[in-house]
Formats: structure tokens, sequence, C-alpha cells
């Protein structure tokens, strides 16, 4: 085998993502509403097919307005609802329960934290309201093994001078949890600063009892935003602090290395100058353990990129164990982008976000920006492959992300489809992140965008924040299974070549390693075979054996690797497609060569078209 090709096979492997004979649907976008809108959060794939999404919507059963309760549905390959359960507790804060963070637990479940403020709103500037944190634990049917509420109310009822909120959650092999919040006092009257915030953490058992919390931070504001359970013990939590004595309004990003028991085991903060907001906010939102030991963090900067202003870009880091910075860029345009998620692939990683940076006629002065979702796939290196931005007129916004058989699935919020009230989404991307044209007369589109990859400097700083018990006073929720309605309608019906909710067989899509397998078809499913290629050095792909009476090649394309740098024979990947012809079973061979030289790799499969139903 060459050297080129050994080069190649290891760079491709992931590119043709969870390849094989399972089948990988073409793109798709479905909306999903509630009657007073829904908001589409973390989605997860299922085994069976399909996926499991978890939402935040409402109705008009409450005499006070919009009553708002969670919700799960279960889905089919093409988004379709196949059932569907809704939440609600009105001693939550029926008017403004929000899910922050879903995570699987170890029997299929799901354990969900949020937030709720009563009455709805930013109740960080509250002086009349109060928010408070809570949990449930869901059976892989979804039904309610446990929910709780943690807030600081008296005895009568009324809020006693402390808000709590939820972030995220690690789900324990034991059944239980750990998760990650924040914590401050009401804002006092005639006060105009924000209040000391602290990060708070609380460990749940597997059956909802509270085993311990503590708050960890300084005199300013300190918040946690994320949080995973590292593989050999202990947790890994991010957020934001302002604990070097800046204005409330600045702060770093903040890293806190846990045990099992939330003790610190190191702290890290990473940031630019501090100060106002125009001069330095950097948070951390997703922080994911790596194989190696260290860590990747999304977050987001002011102090880096385009920063200054209400501007602020991407922020991506890459640690080692200990914290120390192996390498960090922002990426974004030149107004806010913001938000990131984060999943992690075998050679880089997939980010959902939203910008304002580039779309048409963004008047600096408006009040109000337009927004869009914005995805973009970065190798281990953090160099962009490709981006995509997802919008219209109005606001939409990226979601959390989960695999979806060659691709993904990506959750969102829109109201380009209708300016009184907001459609959650789910959009299916390909693993080069295209999608089928969407319907004629719909109001968004799927773009290439031109966002900048810009490198940071920041150093990791060691930093010693106190911790120490926190009190939130944990009460049982009674929650009502209400009916929830939603509905859903696809937006794109896709080239005919994905897999529907009906069970029509959607394409097979193979890589190199799967040179000598014996692959089945059905009729009208296609064959898909992506193979690295480099036409800089004379060699290309052709078909060398195929019995055109089974099967025909009705595609083939070639397709470069992203090269900003433009660097010289980078090469990229050439993707034939077949269709069956008719029952019956071929010898499919592809030759690399160059004209009719010698074959330097070849790649050969066995193809059978089983009959018709």
């Amino acid at each position: 085998m060459t050297r080129w090709w050994s080069r190649w096979r290891a760079a491709f492997a992931a590119l043709v993502f969870m390849a094989g004979a399972a089948p990988a649907c073409a793109g798709w976008l479905a909306l999903y509403e509630t009657g007073s809108g829904a908001a589409i959060g973390p989605v997860f794939a299922r085994e069976s097919g399909g996926h499991v999404a978890f939402a935040t919507g409402g109705d008009a059963a409450s005499g006070d307005g919009p009553r708002r309760f969670v919700i799960r549905m279960t889905l089919g390959t093409r988004g379709a609802i196949t059932g569907q359960q809704g939440y609600a507790a009105d001693s939550l804060g029926a008017l403004g329960v929000t899910v922050r963070a879903v995570r699987q637990a170890s029997d299929g479940g799901h354990v969900l934290v949020g937030d709720a403020q009563d009455p709805p709103g930013e109740a960080i500037l509250s002086r009349i309201g109060v928010s408070r944190g809570w949990a449930m634990r869901l059976d892989p049917q979804g039904d309610l093994r446990w929910a709780r509420r943690f807030d600081d109310m008296t005895t009568r009822g009324d809020p006693a001078g402390r808000h709590y909120a939820l972030r995220d959650v690690a789900a324990l092999p034991d059944g239980g949890a750990l998760a990650v919040g924040t914590t401050h006092a009401t804002l006092a009257p005639g006060a105009t600063e924000v209040p000391d915030m602290d990060l708070w953490l609380l460990r749940l058992a597997a059956d909802g009892d509270l085993l311990w919390q503590r708050s960890h931070g300084g005199p300013q504001i300190d918040g946690g935003m994320a949080i995973a359970r590292m593989a050999g013990g202990g947790f890994i939590a991010a957020g934001m602090t302002s604990g070097r004595d800046a204005a409330a309004t600045g702060g770093d990003l903040w890293l806190l290395r846990l045990d099992g028991e939330g003790r610190v085991l190191w702290q890290r903060a990473y940031g630019g100058p501090l100060g106002p907001a125009a001069q330095g906010v950097d948070a951390g939102w997703r922080v994911h353990p790596l194989a190696d030991g260290g860590y990747v963090v999304a977050g987001s900067t002011r102090s880096f990129g385009r920063g200054g202003a209400a501007e602020g870009d991407v922020w991506i880091l890459r640690l080692d164990a200990g914290g120390a910075v192996r390498w960090q860029y922002a990426y974004g345009g030149a107004r806010l982008d913001t938000r990131p998620d984060l999943h992690t692939l075998s050679d880089g990683f997939l980010v959902s976000a939203s910008t304002t940076s580039f779309i048409a006629d963004q008047a600096e002065s408006a009040r109000e920006w337009d927004w869009e979702a914005w995805y973009m796939r970065l190798d281990s290196a953090g160099r962009i492959r490709w981006q995509r931005r997802l919008g219209g007129p109005g606001r939409d916004f990226g979601g959390a992300i989960a695999p979806a058989g060659g691709g993904w699935v990506i959750s969102g919020v829109s109201d380009a489809f209708d300016d009184r009230r907001s459609h959650g989404w789910l959009v299916r991307l390909d693993e080069d992140g295209t999608l089928p044209e969407l319907d004629a007369g719909a109001p968004i589109r799927l773009q290439p965008t031109q966002a900048r990859r810009h490198a940071t400097d920041t150093e990791a700083r060691a930093i010693d924040l106190r911790g120490g018990p926190a009190h939130a006073r944990m009460s049982p929720v009674r929650m009502e299974m209400v009916e929830t309605g939603v509905t859903h309608r696809l937006v794109t019906g896709g080239d005919g070549a994905g897999a529907d909710d009906d069970g029509a067989a959607g394409p097979v899509t193979l890589g190199p390693d799967d040179s000598g397998r014996n692959i089945a078809l059905t009729p009208g499913q296609n064959l898909r075979i992506r193979l690295p290629a480099n036409p800089t050095t004379g060699l290309s792909w052709s078909v060398a054996a195929l019995e055109e009476a089974v099967l025909a090649l009705s595609g083939r394309s070639y397709e470069p690797l992203p090269n900003p740098e433009g660097v010289l024979g980078r090469g990229g990947h050439t993707t034939f497609t077949f269709r069956p012809r008719a029952e019956g079973t071929t010898a499919l061979q592809l030759d690399y060569a160059r004209g009719s030289g010698p074959v330097e790799e070849r790649f050969a499969i066995t193809v059978t078209v089983a009959p018709g139903g």
C-alpha cells in the first residue's frame, strides 16, 4: 500500500461517518410548534432509529396566559412525531419553565435540569420575582421517576433572598447526577449593579435525594454553565468568573477540575483585558473531556477576534489535562457570534452557534439584530473545514447536536415563519453540511458563510476562588402529565434518496475501509461510495467492473478539501452514486490509476439487489 494511500485512509475514515451498510437519510428541515410556540432543545439518537428531542412549549390552558411545560418527543428518521409527552408543575412557576440541559442516563432514560422564573423574565434583575432551579428524571419510555425544585422560599411561599438556576448536568453510572448552575442574591431596592453571583453545584442520588451542594466564587459575578464527568473520576466544569476584582460586567472563561465530592482540584481562568463588557467578557458554554485526558472548551469572547462593544466571537480552546492551552481560536464576523454547542468527532469538532455577522443590510443601530443559526465543521487543529448559516428575516438560533447516520440533526428555533410566535426546528445536515433545496416560498435558506479564524493569545492563569456550602431548599415536585399537541411540518422533502418515517430505506454510504464487503440493496435504494482522491497526482478513480443490468452508475463528483491556507496538492474525495436496476448480484470494482497505467489502489465489493416487496 502506498504511503499516500495510508495517510488518506486515516484522514477519510471519519469523513465516512458511521460508514457501512447502515442507511443514511438525506437532509431535511422540520418545524415544530404548540399553540403559543415551541423551542426545541437537546436531541438524542435512538438505537432503533430516529431521535428523542426535548422542548419547552405552551398552550392557553392557564387563566394567567400561556402555560409553559416540558415536552419529550420521539421522532422518526425524517423528524415526524411518533409520540409526545408533556410535563407541567405550577409549583415550578408555570409561566417561565425552561429546559437548559438534558443528559442520557445509564438505563437509556434522561435527566433534565433547568430554571423557572415567576414571573417570567430575567430573574437576575428582578426585585419581585424568584428563580428556581429544577431537575427531573425520566425512564426510557418517558415516564416520570422523580422531580425536584431548589429555591429559597419561606414556609409561607415567599422568596427569601436568593435565586437559583441550573444550567447543565452530568448523568452518573449509579443513576444519580451532578448539576451545575448559578445562585445570587435578589437585587436590592434602588440597586443598579448586578448582585454577587456564585457557581452552584449539587449532587443528586438515583432516587432524587440531595446528597450535597456547594458554591464556588468570589465577591462579584461567577457562574457555572457546563459540566462533564471524567472517565478517570471526578468532573470538569466551565463558566465565567470576574473573581480578579474586575468590573461586574467583565470576566474570564473559568475552568474547574473537581473531585467526586465537588471539591476543587485546580481552577484556571482564560481571557483578555478585564473591565466593562466592551473590553472583555469571556465565558465557557460547553466543555468535553477528550481521550488523551485533555479538554475542548466552546465559549464566547469579547476580548479577541473582532471584539469590542456588543460584538463578540465564538471561542474554541484545546487544553491539556492540566488546563494548559494547546491551541485557541476565535471564529466570527463583524458583529455578535455566540452561544456555541459542541459535538466531538474522531477527527475534529462540529459547532452549532448563533450569528448576526453575515446578514445583508443588518443595521448597526437596530435595537434588535436579526440572527441566524451557524454551523462549523473543524478539524482536530481547529481549522474550518466548512461552515454554513441557516436563517431568514427575524431571529433564527442554532442549538444542540446529535449524530444521524452519516450526518447530524441539530435543533434550533425560528420566528421567520411567523412573526407572532417561534417555531422549534430540527435540521438534518449531511456530513459535508449540505441540505436539499427547501420548499418554494420558505423564508429561510442554507448558505455558506465567510467567518474568519483568529488566533488568540490567552494563557491559563491559576486562580483560587473560595468554595463552601450552598443552602438551596429542595422540595419534591408533583408533575402533571399534560396534552402537548405539538405539530410537525416538513419544510423540505429531500431528494427522494432519504429514509422516510414509513420505513423506506435510505442510501448506503461506504468508504475506503469497506472494500471486500457484501452489500445488500433494496429496489430504489442508492449506493454511494466516497474515496480519497488527489487529481494533482494524475491519479483518478474509475469503474473497472460492474454488471450494468443490475446496478447503474448514476453520478460521479469530485469535492476538494477546504483549503484556506492555499496548500498545493491538498486533494479531496470522489463520490460515486449507483442505483439498482434489477434483481441480482454484481461485482463492483473501482481502480485508482493514471489512465491505463498500473493500478495504485483498488476498491471492490459485491452488491446484491433484493427482490421488490
